[in-house]
């Protein structure tokens, strides 16, 4: 896109990079910034816009992966680079940065114990009553802010009827895909197709909106009720 979001060219960057990610160095974030400094840039100068990278500990806090793209973004490096040989990637990357970093946009949850429960409960009912895709009961926590078993806790039967409602639409779905799975298949049975190369397996699977796996395993599975 002509204008991406922050982290969107360093995820395209890492997720290309990943097959020849073979070793990561440990910390790679603190051997980039024990560089930098090297270069004569003042810790505190940083510490403001980058915040929890930079606060000293006793052991060294594993960074989050928006963390390493803040960072890569701040000092405009490539991210794989800077996971692979970050001394370097400090070494060449120029100090005359000052980018303008996204705004820092708090959520706005409510303030009390009792509004956040209200408000976690008044979504876990919108969810349940709502229309498939469910979201996993994982799903629904991390996006509240609240762990599974406190809400859990507080909403046995709702937090049930949501993990009962969402089982029963990915059956349902899988259901629906074996289906179509099978009717395709056997189009290559009533032909009296023994052996199925792999570009109909594959052309099967698009079809199907399917993966491969799933094709060669009913394909199997329809050739051996045929034999019996």
């Amino acid at each position: 896109m002509p204008n991406p979001t922050f982290g969107e060219k360093n995820a395209h960057s890492l997720i290309a990079s990943l097959p020849v990610l073979k070793r990561i160095p440990k910390h790679p974030h603190v051997a980039f910034i024990k560089e930098i400094e090297r270069g004569g840039v003042d810790r505190s100068d940083l510490a403001e816009p980058l915040g929890e990278i930079f606060h000293e500990r006793r052991t060294i806090a594993r960074p989050r992966l928006g963390s390493l793209f803040l960072l890569a973004a701040y000092f405009d490096v490539d991210i794989s680079l800077l996971l692979t040989n970050p001394r370097m990637t400090a070494k060449q990357c120029d100090l005359g940065f000052r980018l303008t970093l996204p705004r820092t946009v708090h959520r706005k949850i409510p303030r009390t114990r009792e509004e956040r429960r209200e408000a976690i409960e008044i979504a876990l009912r919108r969810t349940v009553q709502g229309p498939a895709p469910y979201p996993s009961f994982a799903e629904f926590s991390r996006e509240h802010g609240m762990h599974e078993q406190t809400i859990f806790r507080h909403f046995p039967r709702l937090s049930r009827e949501l993990i009962s409602k969402r089982s029963r639409s990915i059956e349902k779905l899988r259901s629906s895909e074996a289906g179509r799975i099978d009717a395709s298949l056997r189009k290559f049975l009533d032909r009296g197709e023994i052996n199925l190369s792999k570009e109909a397996i594959r052309s099967t699977a698009l079809s199907c909106r399917s993966s491969i796996c799933q094709v060669r395993k009913a394909w199997k599975r329809l050739r051996v009720a045929q034999q019996g």
